[in-house]
């Protein structure tokens, strides 16, 4: 049996090849949240769920959270609005600094995504910046890159999404943004 936090799944693929099949259990948010969330289920790259008996011991709810705003959304009253795991939720970006002399490699980041995330991580839309600008704290700050949004008419940045059908992440185009602007395009 292995217990830790939070583990990266091409991390838990490797030690399942190298020490063979054996029971995993992990939790997240044991730094920043005072609530923890166990992996109990054992499927390699989930999230996480909080055991009924957690409920019944620690009473808790999981509140809407605006991270344009960067805070909790509450109703009419005040009061924060409740929302259940999975119930909401944004299709993601990366904004991704490459190394020093290479070049953006869309056939060959989508197979590493597919093969080494979990469907709900990998990220629909890549942003190359120059510099990723960070916090205090070194967090990356994204407010701003969230603002933004991905219309390329918009960004000066090279902005990439990822299209299934030609397995690749492909240069967005207006013609991109506009179908799922108009959601003919489904994510």
């Amino acid at each position: 049996m292995a217990i830790g936090s939070g583990l990266r799944v091409e991390v838990w693929k490797e030690f399942l090849r190298r020490f063979g099949y054996l029971h995993i259990y992990e939790f997240y948010g044991a730094t920043e949240a005072n609530i923890v969330f166990i992996n109990y289920t054992e499927k390699v790259g989930a999230i996480g769920k909080s055991n009924f008996l957690f409920k019944k011991i620690i009473k808790f709810e999981l509140i809407k959270y605006d991270v344009d705003q960067d805070k909790v959304v509450r109703d009419k009253n005040g009061h924060c609005i409740p929302v259940a795991t999975g119930h909401e939720g944004k299709i993601g970006m990366a904004a991704v600094q490459l190394k020093d002399g290479l070049s953006f490699d869309g056939k060959g980041l989508y197979v590493h995504v597919k093969d080494y995330m979990p469907s709900y991580a990998i990220p629909r839309f890549i942003r190359l910046r120059e510099s990723l600008e960070i916090t205090e704290t070194f967090k990356q700050r994204k407010g701003q890159l969230v603002k933004e949004g991905f219309d390329p008419a918009c960004i000066s940045d090279p902005l990439y999404f990822l299209d299934d059908s030609e397995k690749c992440y492909v240069p967005m185009t207006q013609e991109i943004f506009r179908s799922i602007a108009e959601k003919k395009l489904k994510l």
